[in-house]
């Protein structure tokens, strides 16, 4: 069978999956949109790097939440046809959520980019994972309790006595933490083009991170005035999960790859950015609507009011924020674009050829760091 054999067979699988979920639930069809992302990267992957696991690992990641869906479809559906045989031995497969976990939280972090293993102890770290993943599936799949209840379905391999192994799931998350340690010792002994790479796994842990605290503040209740619902956090929150495949192809594929800085510093930016604005905005509705409020009842012409002071403080503080960010994380870019900006304004007045090459090389030295300069000027004729 050819590269496109068995990804283009798994992806269509779950494309049909997929198609059953959307059927079924139209209501929750955009939830299909992270298992799709991890489905189609996996494919571009696996077909263009068929030697990298990375895309085969992708491909199995979105398969299994597809699968997942297709199972949380099913066995309601048969229960409510009264097949509860069928439906009962659908229930065992609730577990596969623990290979899923495993291959986003283990499996990549371990292997990312090259499909590699950092050392022959890490590989052998790797096969214990797969060990312990097994074991724990088995856990899952076999446990009275299981994620989806349905009346009348009871699965046939369920085996009380699993409770007593309950402790043995704690390893799981110890093994994922082991495993993004992996990438931090990864960086730290890779080339230039290798930390290219891993800055874009950083930047969707960046994003991941941002909403998945802003939802967990929520869900603690320390947002609990803010625009957002509880719930639209977490819609949020699963679809920047979306970010992670779409960086992995990124840096697999070394597509735009050496723009990694400039997207980090827009991210960083415009995240404080927007943080801000909403401080702002919050705060001058609140304030205006008690300073207005012995002369309307309406809220309206404080909202109206705060929109345009977010509207005029929006330049002003995505300069001030944009140098902030330059001057404390990219301090050489900082550093080059005001040696050039200081270099133009004095070109303006410099006559003497010889004083303008010396000043030409000492910026290019600066700015860029080159390991040899050359110029040259090209005679009258």
């Amino acid at each position: 069978m050819n590269r496109y054999g068995w990804p283009t067979g798994i992806a269509a699988t779950s494309v049909l999956g997929g198609l059953i979920i959307a059927v079924n639930r139209p209501a929750d069809a955009w939830l299909l949109l992270v298992p799709f992302t991890y489905i189609v990267v996996g494919w571009l992957l696996a077909t263009r790097r068929p030697g990298n696991p990375i895309g085969w690992l992708c491909l199995a990641a979105g398969a299994l939440f597809l699968a997942l869906g297709v199972q949380e479809q099913l066995v309601p559906w048969l229960a409510a046809h009264g097949h509860f045989g069928a439906a009962g031995w659908l229930l065992p497969l609730s577990g596969l959520w623990v290979p899923a976990v495993a291959i986003l939280g283990i499996h990549l972090p371990l292997r990312f980019p090259d499909g590699k293993a950092l050392s022959r102890n890490w590989e052998v770290f790797a096969h214990g994972c797969s060990a312990l993943t097994a074991v724990v599936f088995a856990l899952a799949a076999t446990d009275p309790r299981s994620l989806l209840e349905v009346r009348n379905v009871h699965n046939p391999l369920a085996l009380h006595v699993v409770r007593y192994f309950s402790p043995v799931y704690g390893l799981l998350p110890l093994a994922i933490l082991l495993s993004v340690a992996s990438l931090v010792v990864r960086y730290r002994r890779a080339d230039g083009l290798q930390r290219l790479q891993l800055r874009w796994i950083a930047l969707s842990g960046l994003i991941v991170g941002v909403f998945f605290i802003s939802s967990l503040l929520q869900a603690l209740g320390f947002l609990q005035g803010s625009v957002l619902l509880s719930s639209e956090f977490d819609m949020l929150t699963f679809v920047s999960y979306g970010a992670i495949p779409v960086t992995i192809a990124i840096a697999v594929l070394r597509y735009r790859l050496y723009e990694i800085d400039r997207i980090l510093n827009r991210a960083i930016v415009y995240l404080t950015l927007t943080g801000l604005l909403l401080g702002t905005y919050a705060g001058s509705v609140v304030l205006l609507g008690i300073a207005l409020q012995p002369l309307t009842q309406q809220s309206d012409l404080a909202i109206a009011a705060s929109t345009l002071i977010v509207a005029a403080v929006f330049q002003p503080a995505r300069r001030r924020i944009q140098n902030v960010v330059n001057r404390r994380f990219f301090r050489s870019r900082y550093d080059a674009q005001r040696t050039i900006e200081a270099f133009s304004s004095r070109l303006r007045d410099q006559v003497d050829l010889d004083a303008l090459n010396a000043d030409l090389r000492a910026v290019v030295a600066e700015a860029l760091q080159p390991s040899q300069i050359s110029l040259w000027l090209r005679e009258r004729t």
